[in-house]
């Protein structure tokens, strides 16, 4: 028999939600350490060059760092921050939320719950502005000097 509580399930499930298009989002916090300048991991899926791989948006005090990995990279990566750094894992897909806690102990405990997020919207990396007024047809836009020919 299997244990289902290690972080090797958590990276078979990451695995089968990334591959069958339901994940939504990956978030890593609760710092193993206080003094730590990286306070969350955020992961999400994005299309780059035709290809799906996984964003990593690095939460540190000061600043974020963001890093593009494919899916085997970013299963060690995962596997490495929650040995060293986080003490808990939450996925979000489009079937179910799965909670991985690891104690100070070290005992991993794995939590299936019913989906809390809404649907992903789009796994563009370049996001659509959103304006109050849509510069197409707005010829005083233009005239006033707010925008240009191009928008």
């Amino acid at each position: 028999m299997t244990d289902l509580n290690t972080i090797g399930h958590f990276q078979e499930i990451i695995k089968e939600s990334f591959n069958q298009e339901l994940l939504i989002k990956i978030s890593l916090g609760k710092t193993k350490s206080k003094i730590t300048e990286l306070k969350n991991v955020f992961i999400r899926p994005v299309m780059l060059h035709g290809e799906m791989l996984l964003s990593f948006t690095y939460r540190y005090l000061t600043q974020d760092k963001t890093q593009n990995h494919n899916l085997q990279e970013a299963l060690q990566i995962i596997k490495g921050l929650l040995d060293k750094d986080f003490m808990q894992a939450n996925l979000f897909d489009n079937s179910r939320d799965v909670q991985l806690m690891i104690s100070k102990k070290g005992k991993i405990t794995i939590n299936m719950l019913k989906p809390s997020m809404p649907l992903l919207q789009t796994l563009n990396h370049d996001k659509i502005k959103m304006r109050l007024i849509e510069p197409e047809g707005r010829q005083y836009l233009q005239q006033l000097g707010v925008t240009n020919s191009n928008f």
